[in-house]
């Protein structure tokens, strides 16, 4: 169940996590890197960190091993910035939404241009 709590504390995580992305982090693998979405579960002990690719999506293992690298620095970094008791702990995921809005509005158009 999603509560007005969790929804804000992942809101900021999300917030947070792109603004190191940006500013605090000097992995070359990252850039272009952002954060599209991140669901926090009920007990704040997880969050699942949904990543989007500003370029090449084909380097998707390559990011997800830097996420895992970084991963101890963006907790601390969290910690620093967030007011929490515990860190939840952070997993990432590629996040494919985009490209599967892609392919719903191109099948849409091509279905759109048949019936013409």
């Amino acid at each position: 169940m999603k509560t007005t709590r969790t929804l804000r504390i992942a809101e900021e995580i999300k917030r947070e996590l792109n603004q190191a992305l940006c500013f605090e982090l000097r992995n070359p693998n990252l850039v272009g890197v952002s954060i599209s979405r991140v669901i926090v579960t009920p007990d704040l002990s997880l969050a699942k960190v949904y990543f989007i690719l500003g370029h090449d999506p084909k380097k998707n293992s390559e990011i997800l091993k830097a996420f895992e690298k970084t991963k101890g620095f963006m907790r601390h970094y969290l910690a620093k910035n967030l007011r929490l008791r515990l860190v939840p702990d952070l997993v990432f995921y590629h996040d494919d939404a985009p490209e599967k809005q892609d392919r719903i509005e191109y099948l849409l158009g091509t279905i759109k241009h048949e019936d013409e």
